[in-house]
């Protein structure tokens, strides 16, 4: 009996280790490669973790590398200073696993919400259809949130 429970204690035990080793660093939506950070401030980078578990950051912009253990509520989060317009660069986080951030530019962020009309996009046409077809700014960046309801606060953009 004794040799039974030992087996089954040590089943147990590998079976939660073994959790804690397919967990993964995530990041939201909002936070990705091609994104486009404020110039001179202060930034947040964020997502979710294991609880305990360290998270490094390394941006190209900077030397300093910065490392934050994940909350018990399984979260971390990051801040950090941006420098003059630029890029683009790299930022690298790591925990459990690497996530590899490319093409990052530093500029100019504009947040856009409001009324209905501001659902009208340039590739609907007239009058701006010259422009759309014409434009050639490859360091413009868009993000679109999409129209989605929810009973309970959200922590990410739901795709």
């Amino acid at each position: 009996m004794k040799r039974f429970a030992a087996r089954v204690t040590s089943l147990i035990i590998f079976l939660v280790s073994g959790i804690f080793l397919f967990a993964t660093i995530r990041l939201p939506a909002v936070i990705g490669s091609h994104m486009v950070l404020q110039q001179r401030s202060e930034i947040t980078i964020w997502g979710w973790c294991d609880v305990g578990e360290k998270v490094n950051l390394k941006a190209g912009w900077d030397t300093t590398n910065y490392t934050v253990t994940g909350s018990p509520s399984a979260r971390w989060n990051i801040k950090l200073k941006t420098p003059a317009a630029g890029g683009p660069y790299q930022i690298m986080i790591e925990g459990s696993n690497k996530i590899v951030l490319d093409d990052v530019l530093i500029g100019e962020v504009w947040v856009c919400s409001g009324q209905s009309n501001m659902e009208m996009s340039m590739s609907w046409g007239l009058p701006y259809q010259d422009e759309v077809t014409n434009a050639t700014d490859k360091n413009i960046r868009f993000f679109n949130i999409p129209r989605t309801t929810s009973e309970y606060p959200q922590d990410g953009i739901l795709n």
